[in-house]
């Protein structure tokens, strides 16, 4: 619940970083480093999420 409550402030925070406002006044929205770099660190917090989860799921030997 936590990281729904947090992702608009961080996408709100994301959008008001003067490397991203330069492409959206942009015509035309392209992929350029700030923007594949973020969701690259997305993608690994999302994947060390689901990693930790596994693990400590893992170890119960009964979920009763």
């Amino acid at each position: 619940i936590g990281s729904m409550v947090l992702i608009n402030p961080f996408l709100m925070a994301l959008g008001q970083m003067d490397s991203v406002q330069s492409v959206l006044k942009g015509e035309a929205v392209i992929w350029h480093a700030p923007v594949l770099g973020i969701l690259a660190a997305q993608g690994l917090v999302a994947l060390a999420c689901l990693v930790f989860a596994l693990w400590s799921n893992g170890r119960k030997s009964a979920f009763y």
